[in-house]
């Protein structure tokens, strides 16, 4: 795959949810106690997430890009990504919704992105290098997922520091994280597209 150049439309939506998702991840742990994030980073279920994350789903993914034939390349290279990569930081945004357990979710967040930028190119060399569907050599974003891994450590450092700090504030941070999230998804949303940013509601 070749680099494509990016617009100064592109560089700003990249900023702007680069930001976005620095709050996001920064709000929602900073609604966990430094105690309980130790004891979860500890636990076992990280090492259970890690092997779903990083053996099983993209297990799953070649079974899958396999089963299906006469798939274009770019679908079979984005498969194969997807079922590499991390959950990120919309999990926190779930668990937050639906009661769950923020501290771990915010753990394996932290955790699973770190092992992503060996665990991902590992995965797929592995994976698509026995694809004989898929021809040339695939190329990753680095400096994007290097972006991605800066703004989860440091939104998630910030935000145990912040709930070391000022514990009184946890509600208010989690306020924070759920806005920033409800944004990232509807202005992901406006931006679906095949190639142009055509808002998705304005597509045939």
């Amino acid at each position: 795959m070749s680099n494509v150049t990016k617009s100064s439309e592109d560089i700003r939506n990249e900023i702007l949810t680069s930001v976005t998702l620095w709050f996001l991840v920064f709000g929602f742990a900073a609604t966990v106690h430094h105690e309980d994030f130790k004891k979860s980073i500890r636990s076992k279920g990280i090492l259970v997430g890690l092997g779903v994350q990083f053996f099983l789903m993209p297990l799953i993914g070649f079974a899958f890009v396999n089963f299906f034939e006469g798939l274009e390349d770019f679908v079979l290279v984005m498969i194969m990504i997807i079922t590499s990569s991390p959950g990120g930081a919309y999990s926190n945004l779930y668990n937050a919704l639906f009661n769950g357990d923020l501290s771990l979710s915010v753990a394996m967040t932290t955790v699973s992105t770190l092992c992503s930028l060996f665990m991902l190119p590992l995965n797929l060399i592995l994976y698509l290098g026995t694809l004989s569907a898929v021809s040339g050599d695939v190329e990753l974003d680095w400096p994007a997922l290097g972006r991605t891994a800066g703004v989860i450590v440091t939104g998630v450092s910030c935000g145990i520091f912040a709930n070391y700090k000022t514990p009184q504030y946890a509600n208010h941070y989690n306020g924070v994280g759920q806005l920033c999230g409800a944004f990232l998804i509807l202005f992901s949303l406006t931006l679906s597209n095949t190639g142009t940013d055509e808002p998705l509601w304005e597509k045939d």
